[in-house]
């Protein structure tokens, strides 16, 4: 299995980079959008925007270990 980054310009799907397929092969499409901001990662496991219990000292806040 391959997966591309591709855009959908209204009318087709359009990939983002070259694909080395064979023309006219027969393939099964999964689509997944995909956000355009970073994803927050103490969200993406569970975690809520919970700060740190003891952030690094050298990092001005929280929002910065994640960002």
């Amino acid at each position: 299995m391959v997966a591309i980054k591709a855009h959908f310009d209204g009318k087709t799907i359009v990939p983002d980079e070259p694909v080395n397929l064979p023309a006219n092969q027969r393939l099964i499409v999964h689509v997944q959008p995909v956000s355009d901001h970073p994803t927050d990662f103490r969200s993406w496991i569970g975690l809520g925007n919970a700060a740190p219990q003891n952030p690094a000292p050298r990092f001005k806040s929280h929002r910065d270990l994640w960002e």
